[in-house]
């Protein structure tokens, strides 16, 4: 086999782009830093990514499961807005604070 490159361009880090919005089931905000996503089994990683891919300000880092991912925020101001994008995005309920 011949050896791998050691090096990546740009155009190889190029994904297709999948509509994650029907695998998001629901978010809830836990204290004023976290939000929990559920996802359905499977999806929660990308979902992760589409979320970090939003580049929001509020969102500080995602850790995804298997069908749950955290979303963290800096403060309570931070958490509301992440809260409506995550609305805009995905359309899906949630129970507000």
């Amino acid at each position: 086999c011949p050896p791998e490159s050691s090096t990546r361009s740009d155009a190889s880090l190029d994904r297709v782009a999948i509509d994650v919005r029907p695998a998001v089931l629901g978010f809830d905000p836990c204290g004023p830093n976290l939000i929990l996503v559920r996802t359905v089994p499977g999806q929660a990683q990308s979902v992760g990514v589409d979320i970090d891919a939003q580049n929001e300000p509020a969102i500080a880092g995602t850790v995804a499961g298997d069908d749950t991912l955290f979303l963290a925020t800096r403060d309570a101001s931070d958490q509301a807005q992440a809260l409506r994008s995550l609305e805009s995005w995905y359309g899906a309920p949630h129970r507000r604070p």
